[in-house]
């Protein structure tokens, strides 16, 4: 196992993390993947960070196994990756107020629907779905109509939520 991160005040307290549970855990400070032969890996985790960053990370990189976890944009990471993975396992974690959403991916391709992209693998969770349809229609209700061209979107995804949310009631 190799921990990596680009701050050494970061990693350092992964270090102590590390010594604090005997963990057999190599450290190295890089940027992503960077000098990282991870193809000697069978998984690489990204985590805690926005979908521009692991994009960033991942150009020009295809690892064989990722577990993502994005804080933003989730939908846009999804439709980026499953170009060239297909999606194998998700997990809703709610801690302190925030939804998380954790992703197994693995290289292949695979066929998905517009509700794979919004709401994942996940169609069962109804707080989720709950949470994702309230968010949207906020966001659409209060988008302004000159940007009729995302409204559309977002009615698309509101609708597309209110359907599995119909489905488990």
């Amino acid at each position: 196992c190799l921990a990596t991160d680009i701050s050494g005040t970061c990693l350092k307290k992964a270090i102590d993390n590390i010594k604090k549970y005997n963990l057999n855990i190599e450290t190295k400070i890089t940027n992503g993947l960077e000098g990282i032969d991870y193809l000697n890996y069978d998984y690489i985790v990204i985590s805690g960070m926005g979908f521009k960053t692991i994009k960033k990370i991942l150009e020009g990189k295809i690892p064989n196994k990722l577990i993502i976890q994005s804080n933003n944009n989730i939908e846009e990471l999804k439709y980026h990756l499953l170009k060239k993975y297909k999606l194998i396992d998700e997990k809703i974690v709610y801690e302190n107020g925030f939804y998380y959403v954790i992703s197994l991916f693995e290289k292949g391709r695979k066929r998905y629907r517009y509700a794979d992209y919004i709401i994942g693998l996940n169609k069962d969770n109804q707080e989720y779905i709950d949470y994702l349809y309230n968010k949207y229609k906020d966001i659409y209700n209060k988008m302004p109509n000159k940007y009729i061209l995302k409204k559309i979107g977002l009615y698309k995804k509101v609708k597309t939520i209110e359907k599995y949310q119909k489905a488990l009631i």
